[in-house]
């Protein structure tokens, strides 16, 4: 370790200085002043252990100008040196707080360094007890506990600012003051003889604390319930030097524990039992129903798409959404049931004590009703749906663990079938649980084991057959169930969110197809990909988009976003901005399945889209369902009127085919022209550049 010194002295002493330091061995780091100015300034932006004055040529004549320097110097120990002869010399300026004086003396030179090392260990070790005695004042003053501690005469030499808040003594006034002044304690002893804690604790030399019901009467009269306890301090020696007691109000104890057995049962947020407090409450219903032959049910509920709100509003519209949440499901079951929030966006309801007239539907109805309608956060409406599943007890099963298990599981059906409806358990769904998890399982392994690829379905000019781009559609090759279409696998991708990354992976491999198509001679295809819900909310979309543009530097166009009305009107505000940062990207925007949503000419002109879908179910049969075409022809119109250029889904047979060319259908897709392809077959199709377009095109 290096020791850093400065030593204050002629230049000629130097060599005598560096010789004696060389000597001992030490790692030194020595610095040479000649003048206490530069001392001085030197310390200002260095620190070191000690300062060593040479006496030679008589340094410090007066001892006024030492003073000047000790005063500016003081946080540092200053060791006099010089001669024999000037050791009683050195005398006045140890007295005026140098720590002492080094001979110069050839043979005193050992004894000289050995009286060096002392020193610094010893400032080292003063240091290191400083420091521990701030941090333990520091500490003592931080903490909510009065700490009062008292010397061998048990009067006060310390107090916390606790100490001074419990007993109305400020330390200044409390310092010298009997303990039994300061902490005056009523002590409920009918002898009258019990001793305050701190003369305990020193007479016994041992640990001592207070009986109960003891009461600190304050500086002003003021009585306040404490508990306390005092110890000893006792030296190394095993003197007693004094003692310390440590207490604290009582009340707010009590007060502070009722009101953490009430956060530990109960949400933070909504204020509702938590799962703590939920399963308590439900293992005493089973035991009951069990006990008395009664029924009972549990709801498992799940708020549908939360986590796009979450992510696109921000969590403090989140919290007061999930609030608002909370109080319409309590509202809407009866006084004996409780709702609990499990957690994130998940809540369970006990409905206990069922009677035969007890419709569970009903209430069940009451619920999603109450959630649907809609909920005032800052000065707007925000509409959220959700998804029930629903467990008996006996029917369901037995015991706690199962009845919550099977309510989950019947909340999972209620989603696969479309959200914002209730399902009663039913024991085929098992079998459901255990596919989706298996899916799950492998899905998260399917992108590291490069299992996914794209096929593509041609897009065609409807007048001349010409190809005018090409949609990917994602395909799982499962390595033991095959070919696996998304209809399987998407939903659960969006429920895990692992449709993040696999998103990400179709945008990549998109656009390095069209780079590599451009390499072939094809130019500008354009690649329409699919976008979910979860991928526009996730808040590094837009980058992660551009980072992919930046990389494979495809021209501008020829990637193309498809979007559905459901994914934009979840938040439309938010969304629009999203849609215009893709723009700028130099992105094309498709609607997809227009049609089916809310297909609304007020926002469609608010948003920066180049191409409408129109959904293959207005598609089928259009050439014979008078209902189809007036929507297909309405949609057709609206496109004309907005300059969007218009492609119809699904395309199966040519009298769909003639009815789209008789109005005006600028583009199509399906089954008609061609299936989705894969990468070569689908760049032998590009190559040729049109598909021969069906016969019987007048057919009606």
């Amino acid at each position: 370790m290096t020791i850093s010194i400065v030593i204050l002295c002629g230049a000629r002493e130097n060599t005598r200085f560096l010789q004696q330091f060389c000597d001992a061995g030490e790692d030194w780091q020595i610095s040479f002043f000649d003048n206490t100015a530069s001392v001085v300034s030197y310390l200002k932006e260095h620190s070191v252990e000690l300062i060593i004055v040479s006496m030679t040529r008589g340094r410090f004549r007066d001892l006024v100008g030492f003073a000047a320097f000790y005063e500016l110097v003081s946080a540092t120990p200053i060791l006099m040196s010089g001669t024999g002869a000037q050791r009683i010399a050195a005398e006045a300026f140890v007295a005026m707080g140098a720590q002492g004086f080094s001979s110069t003396e050839p043979k005193e030179q050992g004894i000289g360094v050995q009286l060096i090392r002392d020193l610094i260990s010893r400032f080292r070790m003063l240091r290191q007890m400083e420091l521990r005695a701030v941090r333990a004042e520091v500490t003592l003053n931080a903490i909510s506990d009065g700490v009062i501690g008292a010397d061998a005469n048990g009067n006060v030499d310390f107090m916390n600012p606790a100490a001074e808040v419990l007993t109305g003594w400020s330390s200044a006034e409390a310092k010298g003051q009997s303990i039994t002044k300061v902490m005056s304690i009523d002590i409920n002893d009918p002898l009258g003889d019990e001793l305050h804690p701190v003369q305990l604790a020193m007479q016994q030399r041992s640990a001592a604390g207070l009986s109960a019901g003891a009461v600190l009467i304050k500086r002003n009269g003021n009585r306040v319930d404490i508990e306390d306890s005092a110890a000893p301090i006792i030296d190394d020696r095993g003197d007693l030097t004094g003692a310390v007691v440590v207490f604290h109000d009582v009340s707010e104890a009590r007060a502070m524990k009722v009101k953490m057995t009430y956060l530990a049962e109960h949400d933070y947020l909504t204020r509702l039992p938590n799962r703590v407090l939920f399963q308590d409450r439900l293992e005493q219903a089973v035991r009951t129903a069990r006990r008395d032959n009664q029924r009972l049910a549990v709801m498992f509920i799940d708020l549908d798409n939360f986590k796009y709100i979450n992510d696109s509003l921000g969590h403090t519209v989140g919290d007061q959404l999930l609030f608002a949440v909370a109080t319409a499901m309590t509202r809407s079951v009866r006084a004996s049931d409780t709702v609990s929030r499990q957690g994130g966006d998940e809540f369970v309801v006990l409905l206990p004590a069922l009677q035969v007239d007890d419709n569970v539907e009903v209430i069940a109805k009451k619920i999603l009703e109450a959630i649907n309608a809609g909920h005032q956060i800052n000065q707007s409406t925000l509409h959220i749906s959700a998804s029930i599943g629903i467990s008996f007890f006996p029917t369901d099963a037995s015991n706690v663990e199962d009845l919550i298990k099977h309510a989950d599981t019947a909340l999972y059906d209620a989603k696969v079938k479309g959200r914002n409806r209730y399902q009663f358990f039913r024991p085929t769904m098992n079998a459901n649980v255990v596919e989706r998890q298996a899916i799950e399982a492998d899905l998260r392994n399917a992108l590291r084991l490069d299992q996914f690829m794209l096929y593509y379905q041609p897009k065609v000019d409807l007048s001349t057959g010409q190809i005018t781009g090409v949609e990917a559609l994602l395909r799982w090759s499962h390595p033991r169930e095959g070919l696996i279409a998304p209809s399987r696998f998407i939903a659960i991708a969006e429920d895990s969110r692992l449709i993040i990354p696999i998103g990400n992976w179709v945008v990549q491999t998109a656009c390095r197809q069209i780079r590599r198509w451009e390499q072939q001679g094809l130019k500008n295809v354009c690649i329409a990909v699919n976008v979910s819900t979860i991928e526009l909310a996730h808040a590094g979309y837009v980058n992660d988009i551009q980072s992919i543009l930046q990389e494979t530097g495809i021209a501008q166009g020829t990637l193309q976003l498809e979007l559905t009305e459901s994914v934009l009107m979840s938040d439309l505000p938010f969304n629009r901005r999203i849609l215009a940062s893709l723009k700028s990207a130099g992105l094309s925007l498709a609607l997809d399945d227009f049609g089916t949503g809310y297909s609304s000419l007020a926002y469609l002109t608010q948003l920066p889209f180049d191409v409408l879908k129109i959904d293959q179910s207005f598609i089928r049969h259009v050439d014979s369902r008078s209902d189809n075409a007036a929507v297909v022809a309405a949609i057709l119109a609206m496109g004309t009127s907005l300059q969007h250029c218009v492609v119809a889904e699904g395309i199966e047979d040519v009298l769909e085919l003639g009815f789209l060319q008789r109005n005006g259908c600028h583009e199509g897709q399906g089954y008609l022209f061609s299936r989705p392809l894969n990468e070569l077959q689908m760049t032998t199709l590009l190559i040729a550049g049109s598909i021969d377009m069906p016969s019987a095109l007048d057919s009606h």
